[in-house]
């Protein structure tokens, strides 16, 4: 439905978030093996959401990545959005380039509820509710 990349910056999110101490740096490597990812693509992907405030980074032989006080209150639509895959919940799902309601695909009418919710969901489940499902 969306890209390994996005799958990965929630997962990696909810692992940081799950640590027992969160607000301690965290080197991408520990998270890339903690969660089968490989490393190089972990830290691209961690970079992204360090750049837009979604975890903090820090440099050095101490450094890695955060938590901050936005982590928990980010909904997975704006992670979808900093790897640019929110068009992934707007699409067409026969992926052609023209279908819309005007102008629908086979299956359009059929799947628009079930993406509407899909889409209320992203915006309104936080990375919080989250990693207090999974407790």
């Amino acid at each position: 439905m969306f890209s390994k990349a996005s799958g990965y910056a929630i997962r990696a999110t909810v692992f940081l978030s799950s640590l027992d101490k969160p607000t301690a740096y965290t080197s991408p490597k520990y998270i890339a093996e903690n969660l089968n990812i490989p490393v190089h693509y972990t830290v691209k992907i961690l970079r992204r959401l360090a750049a837009e405030k979604i975890i903090d980074s820090s440099k050095g032989p101490n450094g890695g990545y955060r938590l901050n006080k936005q982590t928990l209150s980010t909904p997975l639509l704006k992670i979808l959005e900093v790897l640019g895959d929110e068009s992934s919940l707007t699409s067409c799902a026969l992926s052609l380039s023209k279908c819309s309601s005007q102008d629908p695909c086979l299956i359009h009418h059929m799947i628009l509820p079930a993406r509407e919710q899909l889409q209320l969901k992203f915006r309104d489940v936080t990375i919080n509710d989250l990693l207090s499902k999974s407790q």
